[in-house]
């Protein structure tokens, strides 16, 4: 569903209709429209947008130039666009992150520092000009903390942001998972951080999601960095983890949920929540099995319970 609604958004642009490309946007987010897995389709349009304007990426400065002129010209003819205001600070946060590479800090070039910041800083100059606008969709929080966090501005700014977002958008889920990059050791927390921040973030949309929210921060802590580790090297609960993913199936049931329940339930080593599980799991999704921690391992731990 993801990749339906990516495909949509990418084949909307490439046929030039910026007006009905807004009015969808706008539609996903004054809808609140979810996918079968509970996640806002209103972000994953936005991100299908950004991939058809850098795809293929420019090789040079010049290349660069000629699209930003290409997306400031959308943002021209339609001031009104919170849409295209973002499209013009990602576009620009993107030549940024072409310049540095996505390596650790010891592997960036010297000579790429100093541009990497330079457009990163007019990416978010831009687009905090353009709050009054830009901000009518939640994905203007989530980009101006991932600016944030890369432009080491502290934690304070980060916050401040954050909370702004949340206050408008308590329940979107791009916005917290941008903080919690943020928080990930490898920017500027540790475990002690994201777990007050999952127990937060629950506290703040448990009306809506339960428990939910703190399986889904985990969850993405996983795939943002501890991977196999996350019961060894954070602060994750699995009691807690595994009430919140109850949470999420009972709102969201669809495979993609069920089956990282079971990964992760088998990553705990929980075998008698894998053995529930197993029955409702269709054909393995192998994106939601990579790691140690395979299909067929995990139904040999539910087997255990039998023998």
């Amino acid at each position: 569903m993801r990749s339906a609604i990516e495909r949509q958004a990418s084949e909307m642009y490439a046929a030039g209709d910026l007006r009905a490309l807004d009015a969808r946007s706008d539609a996903y987010v004054d809808d609140g429209v979810r996918t079968s897995s509970g996640l806002w389709v209103s972000g994953i349009f936005a991100s299908g947008v950004e991939s058809a304007i850098v795809d293929p990426r420019p090789s040079d400065s010049a290349g660069w130039d000629a699209l930003e002129r290409r997306v400031k010209e959308w943002a021209k003819d339609s001031p009104q666009s919170p849409l295209a205001h973002l499209m013009v600070a990602e576009t620009i946060s993107r030549r940024a992150w072409s310049i540095r590479g996505g390596g650790f800090a010891h592997t960036v070039a010297p000579d790429a520092w100093a541009p990497f910041r330079k457009h990163l800083e007019r990416a978010r100059k831009y687009l905090v000009s353009k709050e009054k606008v830009a901000s009518g969709h939640p994905q203007y929080y989530a980009t101006l903390v991932g600016l944030d966090t890369a432009l080491n501005v502290g934690d304070a700014q980060v916050r401040k942001d954050f909370d702004a977002g949340v206050h408008r958008y308590p329940n979107y889920y791009p916005l917290y998972f941008a903080m919690l990059n943020h928080l990930m050791p490898k920017w500027h927390g540790g475990p002690g951080e994201i777990e007050t921040f999952a127990k937060a973030a629950v506290d703040a949309t448990r009306d809506l999601e339960g428990e939910g929210m703190y399986a889904r921060i985990y969850w993405f802590a996983a795939q943002n960095g501890y991977d196999d580790t996350l019961f060894l090297a954070s602060f994750a609960r699995w009691d807690r983890m595994r009430a919140g993913f109850e949470d999420v199936i009972a709102r969201y049931p669809d495979q993609w949920n069920l089956q990282n329940y079971a990964h992760f339930a088998c990553q705990a080593g929980d075998a008698e929540t894998v053995a529930k599980l197993l029955p409702r799991l269709q054909s393995p999704l192998p994106s939601a099995w990579q790691g140690r921690a395979s299909f067929a391992e995990c139904r040999r731990l539910a087997g255990q319970l039998s023998t």
